[in-house]
Parts: C-alpha cells; structure tokens; sequence
C-alpha cells in the first residue's frame, strides 16, 4: 500500500508516508464477496436523474487531485443539484482523512450560511461536525441522508 497508496488515493498521500500508514491502521478486508458488489455498483447504478429533484442546500465537495472519483463528477452534480455550492480541496480522495480540519470549516461554513439557528462549537473533523449539526433542530428537520450527502 505504501508504494502505490499515491497512485490510489491522489492528494497528499503521493508525498506522505505517515498518512498512508495512519490511514492503513483503519483499514480491514471484510469479504471478496463484499468487495466485488461494491465494484458492481460502480458499474450498474447512478444518481444522476434524482439530483434536479433534491430539495435542500447541497454541499458538493471535491479533491482537485483525486484519481477515484475525477472532479468532474463533483462539478456535474452541482449542476445538476439546484442549491448547491461546490468547493474543491487541494487533495486527493481522501480528502475528509487527509484534509479533515480544512473540511470541517468548509463544512460548518456550509451549515451555518444555510441553516438558520445553527450553533457549532469549534470541531475539528468532518464526523464531529456532523455530530454538532445532528443535535441542531436543523439538523433534525435535515435528517441523516441529508447530512451524508452533505459530506460525501
């Protein structure tokens, strides 16, 4: 993984070692089984044609240097999501991991311009960003779906 982790992921994986290892220390093999459904879903499915019909402000977030999920795929969902606001981070894939303060104001930034009565204490990763909009009213009314695609 250490030799080819840049190639995978893009980002600052491709120049830090210390992530690959940090992010390796997360990462367990479930199942072949489980692993060729989730290559069949890349092939047989898309969300394309229900993006128009999203109806709440929508965070589109993107590595510019992503070799996974090109950014491209992050611009066409913004155009395609009526209230969305696209931003793009210096990174690769695992931007959240490799980015997770950077992401996290980006994310709280997003909340607090479109959620009225939002309050957040300063958080420091995606997840807890997460956890303070869950325990909002807003983030009630939101629901968990909402938030996923908020960081996804």
């Amino acid at each position: 993984m250490g030799r080819i982790a840049g190639d995978i992921y893009g980002g600052r994986m491709r120049n830090s070692p210390e992530l690959v290892q940090k992010h390796m220390r997360h990462v367990r093999w479930s199942s072949d089984y489980g692993y060729y459904l989730q290559l069949m879903a890349f092939v047989g499915w898309t969300s394309l044609p229900w993006l128009p019909f999203l109806p709440q402000p929508t965070l589109v977030m993107a590595g510019s240097d992503d070799p996974i999920v090109p950014l491209v795929n992050g611009r066409i969902m913004a155009k395609l999501i009526p209230d969305s606001q696209m931003v793009t981070l210096d990174d690769g894939h695992l931007f959240l991991l490799t980015s997770a303060q950077e992401s996290a104001r980006l994310i709280t930034e997003f909340l607090g311009n479109n959620y009225s009565g939002t309050r957040f204490a300063t958080v420091s990763t995606p997840y807890e960003c997460m956890l303070a909009f869950a325990s909002t009213e807003s983030g009630a009314q939101v629901g968990l779906s909402s938030m996923i695609r908020l960081i996804v």
